[in-house]
C-alpha cells in the first residue's frame, strides 16, 4: 500500500508491505524514515519508530496504522492511498483526530488544511484505518445447467462477484465444492438444493439465492443376448435401472444409427452374428453407457445319414442320439449304428442350443456279408488278418466307434485275392468297424471287437 502527502507540487511517500516470514518489530525489512528538506510523511511501528518503509507479517482486521507528519507550512494538502494486493480485501478510511472524524477515502484522496492552530498540523493527527470489505449477500447466481448427467459438470456464474471473496458450493452443512464448480460424480442421485457461502478475510456469510441441481445417472442392469440356428430373427433384451427410463437400441457404438425403442428388440433377418447397443435415456434426457448385446448365428452343417449294409452311419462323430420309430435308442450316441429291424431311423444332434436331424428307412436285410471274403479272428487281440479280397477293392480302413480313421490299407487295381493285416497290439478294447471302399466309391462295413 502506497501513501503520498501533496503539497504544492511537493511529494513525500510512504509505504507498507505484506511478507510472510517478516517481524511485527522493526527488522532489516523495515525502512527507517529520514528528514526530507520539506514536510515529512512517515508510519508509526508497534517500537514507536518512524518508517518510510513497513513490512507486516500480515493485516489484522480492523487495523488502525498510526501516520506521522511534521515540519508542515500553512496550506493545503492532500492525502492519498494506494490499495494493492492484500491491501485490496479492506475498506480503507482516515481517521481525523483534529475533526475528529472517520472518512471513507476516496480514489482522489482526502484533502485538509493546516492553518494557525496547532492542532492542525499536530504529528499525530491522522491515521489509517483498514476495515475488511463487506461481504454481498444479494449476488444473482447463474448455473451452467440444472441436470447433472454422468461425467457432466457445471459451473456457477455470479454477477458482480467480489474479486477479495472466496466462494464454496455447500449443500446444507456439507462442503461440496471448493469452488464455483460442481462435478456429477461429487453428489448423489436425484434432486439437490446448493448454496454458495461467501468467505472473506475475516468474516464468511451465506449468498441469498439457492440453486436447485438435479442429478440423473440411467444405467443398464440387465441384457439378454439373442441366438439363432442357421439364420433368422433374434430378440434381444435389456432392462434400464430405472423404471421410467427409455431404452434405445443402436447398430453401433457411437450411438449414430438407431434402430428402435423398447425393452426388447427384433433384429432383421441375420445369416451372420450382428452386435448391437443398447443405452438408458432418463426422464429428462441423460443417456447411460452403451451396453453390447449380440445377436449370435450360430451356423452348422446339417446332420446326414449313409448307409453301409445294415450300419447307419451320422456324418457327426459325436454328440449322436439314434431314434427308432421316433423313440430314443438307450446309450446310441455313436456315430455308427448297427440295425437288425427295419422301420424308421432318425439321427439327432444338438449344440449351443441348436439341433440338427436326419431321417432313413430302411428294411434291414442282415449283417453285411461277403461270402468271399474273411475277417479274422473276431473278436481280436492282436492281429486281424481279411483275406479273400477281390481287384474291385481300393481300401480298407480302421474306424473307431466315432467314425474316425484309425488305420487304413491301399490296394492296386486289377489285384485280385488280396490278403490284409492290422496289427491292433496298441487299439483299446472296444468296438470297431472296417469300412471296406471299393474302386467305384461303393463302400461295406463289418464290425469289429477288440479285446
Amino acid at each position: 500500500m502506497a501513501i503520498s502527502l501533496e503539497h504544492n507540487s511537493a511529494v513525500d511517500r510512504a509505504f507498507i508491505k505484506v511478507k510472510s516470514g517478516s517481524k511485527l518489530h522493526v527488522d532489516e525489512l523495515d525502512g527507517p524514515k529520514l528528514d526530507n528538506e520539506q514536510f515529512d510523511l512517515a508510519t508509526l511501528s508497534v517500537d514507536s519508530i518512524l518508517l518510510a518503509i513497513n513490512v507486516l507479517p500480515s493485516i489484522p482486521c480492523d487495523s488502525i496504522i498510526p501516520l506521522r507528519m511534521k515540519d508542515m507550512a500553512h496550506g493545503e494538502y492532500r492525502l492519498k492511498v494506494t490499495a494493492n494486493g492484500e491491501f485490496e480485501k479492506f475498506d480503507v478510511s482516515i481517521e481525523d483526530a483534529f475533526l475528529k472524524k472517520l472518512i471513507p477515502l476516496p480514489d482522489s484522496g482526502y484533502t485538509f488544511y493546516v492553518d494557525e492552530n496547532n492542532l492542525s498540523f499536530a504529528e499525530q493527527r491522522f491515521a489509517i484505518v483498514l476495515k475488511p470489505k463487506e461481504i454481498l449477500v444479494d449476488i444473482s447466481l447463474h448455473p451452467s445447467r440444472t441436470l447433472l448427467c454422468k461425467n457432466d459438470s457445471l459451473e456457477i456464474v455470479l454477477d458482480n462477484a467480489q474479486s477479495h471473496v472466496r466462494y464454496e458450493l455447500w449443500e446444507s452443512e456439507r462442503l461440496v465444492s471448493a469452488t464455483c464448480t460442481l462435478y456429477a460424480n461429487e453428489i448423489t442421485e436425484g434432486y439437490h438444493e446448493f448454496r454458495v457461502k461467501a468467505n472473506a478475510l475475516c468474516s464468511s456469510s451465506f449468498l441469498d439465492e439457492t440453486i436447485k441441481i438435479t442429478k440423473q445417472s440411467p444405467s443398464i442392469v440387465r441384457i439378454q443376448h439373442g441366438k439363432i440356428c442357421q439364420q433368422g430373427v433374434a430378440t434381444l433384451e435389456a432392462e434400464a435401472s430405472g423404471s421410467t427410463d427409455r431404452l434405445h437400441w443402436f447398430r453401433d457404438e457411437s450411438l449414430l444409427f438407431f434402430v428402435a425403442y423398447g425393452s426388447t428388440f427384433q433384429t432383421d433377418l441375420l445369416q451372420k452374428t450382428q452386435h448391437y447397443f443398447v443405452a438408458a435415456q432418463s426422464d429428462q434426457g441423460c443417456l447411460s453407457e452403451p451396453q453390447r448385446v449380440i445377436a449370435e448365428v450360430i451356423s452348422f452343417d446339417s446332420i446326414r445319414i449313409s448307409q453301409h449294409g445294415n450300419i447307419l452311419q451320422s456324418s457327426y462323430p459325436e454328440n449322436n442320439q439314434w431314434y427308432y420309430n421316433n423313440v430314443k435308442i438307450p446309450e446310441a450316441i455313436q456315430a455308427f449304428l448297427e440295425v437288425e429291424v427295419p422301420g424308421h431311423y432318425t439321427v439327432v444332434n444338438q449344440f449351443d442350443g441348436c439341433s440338427t436331424s436326419d431321417d432313413f428307412d430302411f428294411i434291414v436285410l442282415g449283417i453285411d456279408h461277403e461270402e468271399d471274403i474273411t475277417i479274422y479272428p473276431n473278436p481280436v487281440q492282436d492281429k486281424l488278418l481279411i483275406s479273400g479280397l477281390d481287384d474291385r477293392v481300393r481300401e480298407i480302413q480302421l474306424l473307431d466307434g466315432k467314425g474316425i480313421v484309425i488305420e487304413s490299407l491301399h490296394f492296386n487295381e486289377g489285384k485280385s485275392q488280396k490278403t490284409g493285416i492290422f496289427e491292433l497290439n496298441a487299439v483299446a478294447s472296444g468296438i470297431y468297424f472296417l469300412k471296406l471302399v471299393r474302386h467305384d466309391r461303393s463302400t461295406r462295413i463289418f464290425r469289429l471287437l477288440k479285446l
